[in-house]
């Protein structure tokens, strides 16, 4: 009798858990893609916001009279932060080298009682991080003392626990004080950005006060006498009786336009003039080296 041998066959192992996993990875994926986008977004457009306001009070006027929109203060935010962050992004990439060449090394290969005196000391680096900012307080660079010195101090702290957590295999912080610091840190950066923006936007508004004419030139073209007798325009009445406008007046330079409004400054800084665009008045939008700026 011949015995026939089956074969067991192995179990078959449903992809379903992996492809479970996977789906519940993507929305927590998308999760923090948003937190980034609307951290990312939230920087920008305070960065613009303080950016304009600072450039306003220079030219002695109110950011509010320009009604910003989102979209503004993030175009303005754009078009001065590529320097820092190029700055930003060149230094991390320094650091991360030095990480891999010398850092690592030593963590991995250190005696544990040296590596972990080194992570302790690197939070407790707000000690003498305290003291320059005191001292910067009496420089040039005052407003940046408290900003910068609090975010490297808890960049520092993060950098010893990464270095604790990598040797002994333990977070030596509790979920409350990772929750802290984070929003510490986060407070840190709108602080930081705040006087970045603070100081480019006096720098920009000292600069178009003290050369307006490296503004766009405005003729400005009135049916109506205006009555604009800021220092440095001149208002020319139009002798022909056919004439549609009968006042010009030159010595004017586009600041700003916002909605139907034209924000104009003069030669002479510590006025800005706002004009409704309408059908009584016409502009007229010369280089700023043309001959029709001044009379």
């Amino acid at each position: 009798m011949v015995r026939m041998r089956t074969r067991r066959l192995a179990p078959h192992r449903s992809p379903g858990p992996q492809r479970g996993k996977t789906e519940s990875s993507l929305p927590r994926l998308l999760a923090d893609f948003s937190v980034a986008v609307g951290t990312v977004t939230a920087i920008l457009y305070y960065f613009g916001w303080v950016k304009a306001q600072s450039e306003a009070r220079r030219l002695g006027f109110d950011v509010s009279a320009l009604d910003l929109s989102t979209a503004d203060c993030l175009m303005r935010s754009l078009n001065v932060l590529f320097v820092p962050v190029l700055l930003l992004l060149l230094a991390a990439l320094a650091l991360q080298r030095v990480h891999r060449r010398l850092a690592a090394p030593f963590i991995a290969e250190g005696r544990r009682t040296a590596v972990l005196l080194a992570a302790r000391l690197f939070c407790l680096a707000w000690l003498p991080l305290a003291v320059v900012a005191v001292l910067l307080l009496f420089t040039p660079l005052k407003g940046y003392a408290l900003p910068l010195c609090f975010m490297t101090a808890l960049l520092l702290a993060r950098y010893g626990r990464m270095i604790s957590r990598s040797r002994t295999g333990v977070d030596p912080w509790p979920a409350g004080t990772r929750i802290l610091v984070g929003a510490l840190m986060a407070l840190a950066t709108f602080w930081a950005t705040a006087q970045v923006a603070r100081t480019v936007g006096q720098a920009l508004g000292a600069d178009i006060a003290a050369q307006p004419s490296q503004l766009t030139g405005v003729v400005l073209y009135s049916a109506k006498d205006l009555g604009l007798d800021a220092p440095g325009v001149v208002s020319t009445p139009q002798s022909s009786p056919r004439a549609a406008y009968g006042f010009r007046y030159s010595g004017l330079y586009l600041l700003e336009r916002s909605g139907n409004r034209y924000f104009l400054i003069t030669d002479h800084p510590g006025r800005v003039i706002i004009v409704n665009e309408s059908a009584d008045v016409r502009m007229e939008f010369v280089g700023t080296h043309g001959s029709d700026v001044k009379p």
